[in-house]
């Protein structure tokens, strides 16, 4: 009968074995998973503290589109209508691009053969930061950012550019709230 008892207890070490193995595998990656998230985006607060003393700035607006919709009015005049906007809601831009701050506006449209045109508008204020790493080494970082995506029919392509000036409404009231 002692035998059998050790037979069994064998058997059962056999297979434990692989059992263990899982556990610990388990043990390993689990905390893989776990681990706190990291912030991907600016928090509001912390963007619209950022823009507390900011200084002037100036504004750049990139629009990548096909032909047909680079040429378009509305988006041809955008640097301008961005720019009267922000004066407007009282965050007036520099003339100046010597080094300073600068709110950059980024028009992305694609034209497709449906004739939809899909798009998307994001802005972001950039100025010189320091590393929290090496606080000597001065570089330019993105600390206020808000975006927006679209679908426009080819008719109302003049909606893009009414979404990079909603933005820049968004942008002027933060820069104003923070610099009462």
């Amino acid at each position: 009968m002692r035998r059998t008892r050790s037979l069994c207890a064998v058997k059962l070490r056999i297979l434990m074995k692989p059992l263990r193995s899982f556990f610990a595998l388990i043990v390993l990656v689990i905390p893989l998973f776990a681990a706190p998230p990291v912030r991907a985006q600016i928090d509001v607060g912390e963007g619209r503290a950022s823009l507390r003393d900011a200084g002037p700035f100036f504004v750049r607006v990139d629009v990548e589109a096909g032909p047909a919709l680079s040429t378009h009015p509305a988006l041809l005049g955008l640097t301008r209508a961005v720019a009267g906007r922000l004066s407007a809601g009282g965050a007036p831009p520099s003339p100046e691009r010597d080094g300073r701050p600068y709110l950059y506006v980024h028009v992305n449209a694609l034209e497709m053969e449906e004739g939809l045109i899909p798009f998307t508008v994001s802005l972001q204020f950039l100025q010189t930061v320091r590393l929290a790493r090496e606080r000597t080494l001065p570089t330019t970082g993105c600390t206020w950012e808000a975006a927006t995506v679209g679908l426009v029919s080819p008719d109302n392509v003049a909606l893009i550019a009414e979404a990079a000036l909603d933005l820049a409404d968004e942008f002027a009231m933060d820069f104003r709230a923070a610099n009462r």
